[in-house]
């Protein structure tokens, strides 16, 4: 305690004292204990707001990140995601649609392995019925032509030699349509495998047509060819070799009544190097010129349909183009662009 003495005047003289006596007592113990509570109350409220934190991020964020890696594991093709549902808020109503969603992904992915295996299926019962229908008869025709070859010979002479060699040439052509039929069909089941050398394609035009040269002369067709500047490009010569047989050979079936079939070959501008067959024959309807590049599809009464697929697949491989102009009853002409060397001016076509 603390006593205060307070002395009392009045126009300057001293009345009496006032006597006070204050009892103070000491507030540090207090104000520190009273800190104390403060920071471990601000400790507490922190730690408890820190675990809530944590409970609801366990409880939402968590689910919502296994969602979001299961997400992308099925953008990738994995369709064995499936996700446990955990309540009925809306992370478990997310997480069930999720599951939903997976289950239908699964249907429809068999579904169209289903209609792939049926598509499938389909193309190669009419590849096999193809197949034996276009191996059947020249083998059928082969097979009486050797057994008569003997008995057309006896008794006739120089007549029967002539009739002889010319059923050996049928049975020589009826066995290159085999092999042809057996070589489009070996080359279309796998990418060309292109062995580039240095080639001039009038030489390969000229050596294309000289093997159609019968079959040309058999139906009345008369042939023209004009050649630019005889530049040699960079290709293989055998599967281009087979891509002009292919034209020439369905430019020649367009005219079984005779016509006229023409082939020009020669630079073009812009460095490239063009081949086009054109004929004078019966033309594609307007309705199959988009489907004459699709496998199987033919108009005629035999083939596989194979023989274009295989020549865009050819020319696609050397980075080129093909080009189809067609008029119905008038003719069709068929032009190939490869790439090649320098332009060149006055290109025929």
């Amino acid at each position: 305690p603390r006593d205060l003495v307070v002395p009392v005047k009045v126009v300057g003289d001293t009345l009496g004292y006032i006597h006070v006596r204050l009892k103070i007592d000491d507030f540090t113990e207090p104000i520190r204990r009273n800190l104390y509570l403060r920071l471990f109350s601000t400790l507490l409220i922190f730690s408890g707001g820190l675990v809530l934190a944590v409970i609801i991020s366990a409880h939402y964020v968590s689910p919502v990140v296994r969602l979001a890696h299961a997400a992308e594991n099925v953008a990738a093709g994995d369709l064995s995601q499936e996700l446990p549902v955990e309540g009925k808020d809306e992370v478990g109503r997310l997480t069930r649609s999720f599951n939903e969603m997976i289950v239908r992904l699964r249907q429809n992915r068999a579904l169209e392995e289903a209609v792939r295996e049926n598509q499938y299926l389909t193309h190669l019962g009419k590849l096999s019925s193809g197949m034996a229908h276009e191996i059947r008869n020249p083998l059928n025709f082969i097979g009486l032509a050797v057994d008569h070859l003997d008995a057309m010979t006896e008794g006739k002479g120089g007549e029967g030699e002539a009739e002889k060699r010319q059923v050996i040439g049928r049975i020589k052509e009826e066995i290159g349509r085999l092999n042809e039929l057996v070589t489009n069909f070996i080359l279309y089941g796998r990418p060309p495998e292109l062995q580039r050398a240095a080639v001039r394609i009038p030489e390969l035009v000229v050596g294309v047509l000289r093997l159609a040269e019968e079959r040309l002369q058999a139906q009345s067709i008369s042939c023209r060819t004009k050649f630019g500047d005889a530049l040699e490009i960079h290709a293989d010569p055998d599967m281009l070799r087979r891509a002009l047989v292919n034209l020439v050979g369905n430019a020649v079936d367009a005219m079984p009544n005779g016509g006229t079939l023409s082939v020009y070959a020669g630079p073009r501008p812009g460095g490239r190097y063009s081949v086009v067959v054109e004929d004078t024959g019966i033309g594609i309807p307007a309705e199959d010129r988009e489907r004459i590049f699709e496998p199987y599809f033919t108009s005629k009464v035999s083939g596989l349909g194979l023989g274009l697929v295989l020549t865009k697949k050819i020319v696609d491989a050397h980075g080129g183009e093909i080009f189809v102009d067609s008029t119905p009853g008038k003719g069709t002409r068929m032009e190939i662009s490869l790439p090649g060397g320098a332009a060149a001016e006055g290109a025929p076509g």
